[in-house]
């Protein structure tokens, strides 16, 4: 008897936590997101600030200061070492608190040789990138 209430349990346990996970949105590409987010990364492992601001949706382009940039992850970077890998990557969708609309996240845990950092991708619906994050 103590058996089978406990499996009941685990069983409840994994509906309720696959019920409560928020669902992705109809039209959105979880793998597209992804890859677009480690594309980020790679281009930020190898100084490419142009090339990530050149990402960014086009009304954002102009927001990006890349002399900002390379001060902020430059010595970030250098203290890092070299990148070793993606460890853990997740896709997830939120509603902006400013404009209601659907923002696609992606976070990614990445690995270096002297220790690890989690960035953040954010795109728009139309996987437009429209935000870079560390999570310190």
């Amino acid at each position: 008897m103590k058996k089978t209430i406990s499996l009941l349990l685990v069983v409840l346990t994994v509906v309720l936590m696959v019920a409560c996970s928020p669902a992705i949105p109809a039209g959105v590409n979880t793998d597209s997101a992804e890859t677009k987010g480690k594309n980020v990364v790679e281009m930020l492992n190898q100084h490419n600030y142009e090339g990530i601001a050149a990402s960014f949706r086009t009304d954002l382009q102009n927001t990006v200061n890349t002399a900002d940039w390379a001060g902020i992850f430059d010595p970030k970077l250098a203290m890092l070492g070299d990148f070793t890998e993606f460890k853990k990557v997740s896709v997830k969708t939120e509603a902006s608190p400013e404009t209601k609309e659907t923002v696609v996240l992606v976070e990614m845990e990445c690995t270096y040789a002297n220790g690890s950092i989690t960035y953040s991708a954010a795109f728009d619906k139309d996987e437009q990138l429209i935000g870079f994050f560390e999570k310190g």
